[in-house]
């Protein structure tokens, strides 16, 4: 799985996750306002997060990539289930349009995929 820049965990998702993703959109000014004063808290938070969840992630893939290297011939059609499975897990911008909450599970289904 090759990252590209144009999949990189950019503002866009640090946004999504300080501000969309788990969190209730604001209504009214006064709602606005308050969000507006935890900005950059909430920015770092989501940072730090994504920060945290990007080295198990890149581990969780290199681990499915290893798995295949070693997969026998035979098992072929496996092999290319799987890669079905990452490319679609790992489409382009993936990282800009899957809900963060989903994300935060890919080191998981992809432990899931390796185990297979």
């Amino acid at each position: 799985v090759l990252i590209t820049d144009a999949s990189l965990p950019s503002d866009d998702l640090i946004t999504r996750v300080a501000f969309v993703d788990r969190n209730r959109i604001p209504r009214n000014k006064s709602e606005f306002d308050a969000l507006q004063a935890v900005a950059v808290e909430r920015i770092s938070i989501a940072a730090q997060s994504i920060a945290k969840w990007l080295p198990r992630f890149a581990d969780a893939v290199h681990e499915v990539e290893l798995g295949l290297e070693e997969l026998a011939e035979r098992f072929s059609a496996a092999k290319a289930d799987v890669r079905s499975q990452l490319a679609e897990l790992t489409s382009d911008r993936f990282l800009a349009v899957t809900p963060w909450p989903w994300l935060e599970q890919y080191p998981r289904y992809l432990a899931a995929i390796s185990y297979r």
